[in-house]
């Protein structure tokens, strides 16, 4: 067996997968062909591939059998919730916690992620960092901080501290940001959207690791969120929106907000009017499970452990409900701190309650419209970027074949480019 090498690299003119057996992203039917790649793009899907093109100036990678597939997407990552307490992390310098966000990004993509969506915290600088190679991670679509009224789920601030944070009521931690007012979300919106955001997150119920918000309550005004609705609309943005309970899911979709992360506590009657506006919804199990398991052990407070008890047994519930009613489904982690070698833990409870073909299409190809991609990333077709996976093991059958870290990702292409290969089958 020859090891798994991973190593930046340049791209390579022209690569033939062949012996492949491919999921494209969206047919639970696999079939059986080659895949010519040129540059960074997907050029020709068909058999016999490897036979026309032999040549010096073509690579021919044998796939031997095994499944390619696009790169998974991560919908819902924070690279730079450092600990798993996010108070903690934002007292910590931004040197250290920018360091730690390599390292998450570069296991990442060993796991097959080749790209994420950074729904707090990323920013220009993280996202330059990956396309100039100074970080071997996956492509970042990022937000900046997150947005949160005084007192909401991005407001870190402990009742009753008064620290450096603090200038009159604002609080601006290495994730989020407090925000109040229309006028005042305009102007930072636009500032987030000069700094390269693809899209605006607001927190707009309580959450489980803010210290000083309920769970259930409902956060920002109607105008507040109109505002930033209208204001990242009319930029070709959109807004994603931090929610749990069921009357505050409803509540978005009727401001039309069109991306809602969590709805851990929707109702079947919420559900179908997701359905019916066409609202994307982004469940968050791994981060629920793993808290659940680890989060006592490694200093999750208690404060936040019983709101996280309030969740943990009617969230795949909820995802069973938006399942039946028609929703549109990304895929996302969430997970804090160290607790983000437990990715593919998402895909393995979704899996609970959805066939993995579907599960798989929710973090490739769905994953990528949501992002606004979906013409380029997701889906193993001609004209789509490069960005492919192969894995030992049948993960339309078995989701587990995306576990142990990686292990059984025996090649990551990014871009048309090598970032990770094992050539042999293990024996």
């Amino acid at each position: 067996m020859e090891p798994a090498t991973t190593r930046p690299g340049g791209p390579v003119q022209r690569i033939v997968l062949t012996n492949a057996v491919v999921f494209d992203g969206r047919s639970p039917e696999l079939r059986e062909t080659d895949v010519l790649v040129e540059g960074e793009t997907i050029t020709r899907i068909e058999p016999g591939i490897a036979k026309e093109e032999a040549g010096p100036d073509t690579e021919v990678f044998d796939v031997r059998g095994r499944t390619l597939m696009p790169g998974l997407i991560d919908a819902h990552t924070h690279a730079y919730l450092t600990e798993i307490d996010p108070i903690a992390t934002d007292r910590l310098p931004f040197s250290y916690v920018a360091h730690d966000a390599r390292r998450k990004l570069e296991e990442s993509l060993n796991r097959g992620y080749t790209t994420v969506r950074d729904v707090g915290g990323g920013d220009y600088g993280l996202a330059m960092a990956v396309e100039r190679g100074l970080i071997n991670g996956p492509r970042v679509f990022y937000c900046g901080p997150a947005l949160s009224q005084t007192g909401g789920h991005g407001d870190m601030r402990p009742p009753g501290e008064v620290g450096d944070h603090v200038c009159g009521a604002t609080y601006h931690g290495h994730v989020t940001q407090v925000v109040d007012g229309p006028h005042e979300l305009r102007r930072v919106i636009r500032e987030q959207i000069r700094n390269g955001a693809s899209f605006i997150k607001l927190m707009v119920s309580g959450g489980v690791a803010s210290p000083g918000d309920d769970l259930t309550a409902a956060q920002y005004s109607d105008e507040e969120i109109l505002a930033a609705v209208d204001e990242t609309r009319r930029s070709g943005k959109y807004v994603t929106a931090h929610v749990h309970p069921d009357d505050a899911v409803r509540r978005a979709i009727e401001l039309g907000i069109p991306c809602l992360e969590h709805a851990s506590l929707i109702t079947a009657p919420t559900a179908a009017l997701a359905a019916e506006t066409g609202t994307n919804i982004v469940p968050t199990l791994a981060v629920i499970f793993a808290l659940q398991r680890f989060g006592a052990d490694r200093g999750f407070p208690q404060a936040s452990l019983d709101k996280l008890a309030r969740i943990q047994d009617t969230a795949l519930a909820g995802v069973e409900t938006m399942v039946r009613a028609g929703v549109t489904l990304g895929l996302g982690s969430d997970l804090l701190g160290s607790l983000d070698r437990y990715q593919t833990l998402e895909l393995e409870s979704r899996g609970k309650v959805q066939p993995a073909p579907d599960v798989l299409a929710s973090a490739t190809s769905v994953n990528a419209g949501i992002l606004g991609a979906g013409d380029v990333l997701g889906r193993v077709e001609v004209g789509y970027l490069a960005d492919l996976i192969v894995v030992d093991g049948r993960p339309t059958e078995d989701l587990s074949v995306l576990d142990d870290d990686g292990s059984r990702v025996d090649a990551v292409l990014k871009n048309g480019s090598w970032v990770k290969r094992r050539a042999t089958v293990p024996s």
